[in-house]
């Protein structure tokens, strides 16, 4: 959509708006995959850790749970 947009200002403006329009949309899609690979390079290695801490903590409530339902003495 956004060569559709460019064509009719590069006929009416000349060639350099149309680089220029290029260019910001080039910058626009690099920023947004930049965006992309940073979150997804964060979230990969925490994603594991969230899973393990998650399972040692429902074991630990899970061993609670048991220690209540055991008569004391």
């Amino acid at each position: 959509m956004l060569i559709l947009l460019t064509i009719p200002f590069a006929a009416a403006f000349g060639t350099a708006t149309h680089i220029r329009l290029e260019h910001q949309a080039l910058a626009a899609t690099s920023a947004c995959g930049v965006w992309a690979l940073s979150a997804g390079t964060l979230l990969v290695p925490t994603t594991p850790t969230r899973t393990l801490l998650r399972r040692k903590r429902l074991r630990q409530w899970a061993y609670e749970w048991k220690q209540l339902d055991t008569p004391p003495g």
